[in-house]
């Protein structure tokens, strides 16, 4: 999705929220992989985790090992910027994101 070049039409929505692939003129974002697969996520609604994670949407990137998350204001937007959730090897290879039990 580029929004410059590629205007929604009749019949498709903007995103809801993107991401540059390339950081400060580089395509490597220095977790050893360039942001590039999305990963759609969830809105979290447990409590094993701090209250700062209720009602926020949890995404990672498949092919530079991270989750981020997002705060969502009142108006359902996402608060800028997406905060590192986890990077690097643990994160890596992840292809869904689903919330357990609680």
């Amino acid at each position: 999705y580029w929004p410059s070049t590629c205007p929604c039409s009749k019949g498709y929505y903007q995103p809801w929220y993107t991401y540059s692939h390339f950081g400060a003129g580089s395509c490597n974002n220095g977790n050893g992989g360039t942001p590039a697969a999305m990963v759609g996520g969830i809105v979290y609604r447990g409590t094993n985790f701090p209250s700062t994670y209720q009602g926020a949407y949890f995404f990672a990137d498949y092919a530079a090992n991270y989750i981020s998350y997002l705060r969502i204001d009142d108006a359902g937007k996402p608060i800028l910027p997406a905060v590192k959730f986890d990077s690097g090897p643990s994160a890596a290879g992840i292809i869904l994101l689903k919330q357990g039990l609680k």
